[in-house]
């Protein structure tokens, strides 16, 4: 508790709770696409967005789940604190136009929730504790 002590404002505890719930989010839906595999989840990408080349879906396919375990540790562990977050607020901005690509309006506006998230957590003060620094 004493590293708690040490922070300034309620506003840098709701920055680390928004950053920390990101990135929990992130890096669960990360691991949970290479659990099932790479290839199971580019399948059923490629068959989502058939309308599309999948020589443009492939690609963006094999990163998503990268991109969602490397910025959801980002997140969780502060490390680029501003990039991460615009980052991942445009990474769901991504996953929003494929929803909508493919007519499926309310969870593109369930995912419009984690766009605002980000975007409130970047105007919140860096919660900084200190606490493994000596």
């Amino acid at each position: 508790m004493k590293c708690l002590t040490q922070i300034n404002s309620p506003s840098q505890l709701a920055e680390g709770l928004l950053r920390g719930s990101l990135g929990v989010v992130m890096l669960m839906a990360g691991i949970g696409k290479f659990m099932v595999g790479a290839s199971v989840f580019v399948a059923s990408m490629t068959t989502m967005f058939s309308m599309m080349s999948p020589m443009l879906i492939t690609p963006i396919a094999y990163l998503i789940p990268v991109m969602e375990v490397l910025l959801g540790f980002s997140l969780l562990f502060g490390f680029k604190r501003e990039l991460s977050l615009f980052l991942t607020g445009k990474l769901f901005i991504l996953f929003i136009l494929g929803q909508l690509i493919v007519g499926n309006m309310a969870e593109a506006q369930s995912l419009f929730l984690y766009v605002l998230v980000a975007a409130f957590a970047l105007t919140l003060p860096k919660m900084e504790c200190n606490c493994f620094k000596k």
